[in-house]
């Protein structure tokens, strides 16, 4: 559920910059984790994890890669660009905004 509140925290900034968002055909199902129910959502993300585990079980995302590897995280050209311009079109982002701390407080940790 954090993962679709998340998702739909940046479609609206997205949406805000004039950005449409209109494959299914990307890493999630974005359509479906922006147009159907929570239910809906959680589902296909379900799914993907699944078809991850079964046909690519060794594979972790970039940012653990870089995590276990002791290189920097790209907080501020990510997470950090998305909240600046969020706070800018004043988008709510409090899921963003609470990952952002996060994360950097765990990318510090490697220092």
């Amino acid at each position: 559920m954090l993962l679709v509140r998340l998702v739909r925290e940046l479609a609206a900034l997205a949406k805000a910059q004039g950005i449409p968002l209109t494959e299914d055909r990307a890493l999630l199902p974005i359509r479906t984790v922006l147009d159907g129910s929570d239910t809906e959502a959680i589902a296909a993300v379900h799914k993907i994890g699944a078809q991850y585990r079964e046909n690519a079980p060794e594979h972790r995302m970039s940012s653990l890669q870089d995590l276990l590897a002791g290189r920097p995280l790209e907080i501020e050209e990510t997470f950090g660009h998305a909240l600046r311009k969020a706070r800018e079109l004043q988008v709510p982002t409090p899921l963003l905004d609470t990952f952002y701390h996060a994360v950097r407080a765990i990318d510090r940790t490697r220092l």
